[in-house]
């Protein structure tokens, strides 16, 4: 018995020392932070044996659960925590932080570390991290320049004049580490916390941030808020000059010559009768009456509502040319004068034309090429 007990306490200690020697094989691998300082970031690389392509692109708390980035407004003397561990390369790990900043603005981002951090800058913000990497803005973003320590007991920094008006990125990393890397980001040229419009939208988030509108009103989805934009409905006709801004029409077309585009005008001949009702919503509106190659001085007059005498000449000529083959032009003739003079005895009865106009006009279909036939 006292031999097994001592045989027990044999293989305990021999585990015990087993575990520690594991231990041990750690302290090695514990960054040099002084030798660290001297590295060029390839260096650093090389040194840690780091493949920016390996890491795993898992998500973190700097990341939501579709994978876009969770964003801080930069603002100065923010406060933050770079992750332990190989978070240079991978993107889920970065901290992101947004400002607005205008063309020509000069800027300065210091990241003050008692540690190793690297930062990037990037023109607009993202939705995902599919391509970004510390010199890649992705599908989203546009890179704009990279700093690390620089050399020894240097942080890094950024000094630059933005050559856009928008939305930029800061996101800062660390290197391979076995504790975390603390920091406070001292900034000058960058607004905190800015509505310059004072609208209540900050001006990184508004889409017009020098005019007010809360309601953020985007009538074409461009990214600029129509109270800002000289094409609101970007058809490439400035608002000024656009008989209707606010719906597309390159062509601007306009039927009545009102100034009101067809597309947005509810009435587009302006014979009072909006175009749901209107039986002809482009009524021929010409002054006097024509009939094919024939011009009559009688006046065009509405014969119904939202319909004018020329209208009706109009569809029976197009009913009578639809019907015609080149066998039976002589019947379709007939058939046009006689259904003409059935519309003109309306007309003389409605008082619309006198008895002599409705001479004048069956003279004047009886002449006429109808069913047109092109004789050359």
């Amino acid at each position: 018995m006292k031999n097994l007990k001592k045989l027990a306490y044999l293989v305990i200690v021999l585990l015990l020392g087993i575990s520690c020697e594991k231990e041990t094989v750690i302290e090695p691998e514990i960054l040099n932070l002084e030798s660290e300082k001297d590295m060029t970031f390839e260096e650093k690389l090389e040194f840690y044996n780091v493949d920016l392509n390996s890491f795993d692109k898992s998500l973190s708390n700097r990341v939501d659960l579709l994978g876009a980035p969770i964003y801080s407004q930069l603002c100065n003397g923010m406060d933050g925590i770079a992750p332990v561990g190989n978070m240079f390369g991978n993107a889920a790990d970065w901290e992101f932080y947004t400002f607005y900043g205008s063309e020509n603005d000069a800027i300065t981002i210091w990241a003050n570390t008692p540690t190793d951090l690297c930062m990037s800058l990037f023109y607009g913000v993202t939705d995902n991290l599919i391509n970004v990497s510390y010199i890649n803005g992705g599908n989203n973003m546009q890179y704009i320049t990279w700093d690390d320590d620089a050399g020894p007991g240097l942080d890094p920094y950024i000094a630059i004049t933005l050559q856009y008006t928008g939305v930029y990125t800061l996101a800062v990393g660390g290197y391979a580490s076995t504790r975390t890397s603390p920091y406070t980001l001292v900034t000058t040229g960058i607004a905190c916390n800015m509505d310059s419009d004072g609208d209540d939208i900050l001006d990184y988030d508004d889409n017009c941030p020098d005019i007010p509108n809360p309601d953020q009103a985007d009538i074409d989805e461009d990214g600029i808020g129509d109270v800002c934009d000289d094409d609101n409905d970007n058809d490439g006709i400035l608002n000024e000059n656009d008989n209707c801004p606010l719906t597309a029409n390159s062509n601007q077309a306009d039927y009545d010559g009102d100034g009101i585009g067809d597309v947005c005008d509810d009435d587009d001949d302006n014979d009072g009768v909006s175009d749901d009702k209107d039986p002809y919503s482009k009524s021929n509106m010409r002054e006097t009456l024509s009939i094919g190659e024939n011009y009559l001085d009688i006046e065009n007059q509405f014969s119904e509502e939202g319909t004018t005498m020329m209208d009706q000449i109009d569809a029976l000529i197009a009913e009578v040319n639809e019907q015609y083959n080149e066998d039976n032009w002589d019947e379709m003739h007939k058939l046009f004068t006689r259904e003409l003079s059935k519309i003109t005895y309306y007309w003389y009865k409605s008082r619309l034309i006198s008895r002599r106009d409705r001479v004048t006009i069956s003279r004047a279909a009886n002449s006429a090429n109808i069913p047109y036939v092109d004789f050359d």
